[in-house]
């Protein structure tokens, strides 16, 4: 039997920064839609679901991943060069809770991206 994985066409990593942002946030609503439903959708799955090659994306993340291509880890984050101040882990929306708080925050740097361009 042949390996399917193997076999397997992935999608490429976004390459436009508008694609980047919304594959980014696209995910993270996946992923919060899912858990308060109880489901077990974390970014490792939603990759695969998605037909991502998740051993090819940095922590399994758009923006880690586009940070790594330039050199730095979170000064290249795109959602920094928007807000010097965001991190990922900011305890005030996290995106390891899976809640909503941090798809909000996502899309509010993605609205004043959109806005200073």
């Amino acid at each position: 039997m042949k390996d399917k994985m193997k076999d397997k066409i992935y999608k490429a990593f976004p390459e436009t920064e508008d694609e980047i942002w919304d594959e980014c946030i696209r995910m993270h609503t996946d992923i919060c839609e899912d858990q308060k439903k109880c489901g077990d959708l974390y970014k490792y799955t939603w990759l695969q679901i998605n037909d991502y090659k998740c051993e090819s994306i940095d922590h399994h993340c758009f923006f880690c991943e586009v940070a790594k291509r330039k050199g730095d880890d979170c000064e290249d984050c795109p959602g920094r060069k928007v807000d010097i101040n965001f991190y990922c882990m900011n305890p005030s929306y996290d995106y390891a809770k899976y809640d909503f708080k941090f798809v909000n925050e996502l899309k509010r740097l993605n609205k004043i991206r959109k806005e200073t361009k």
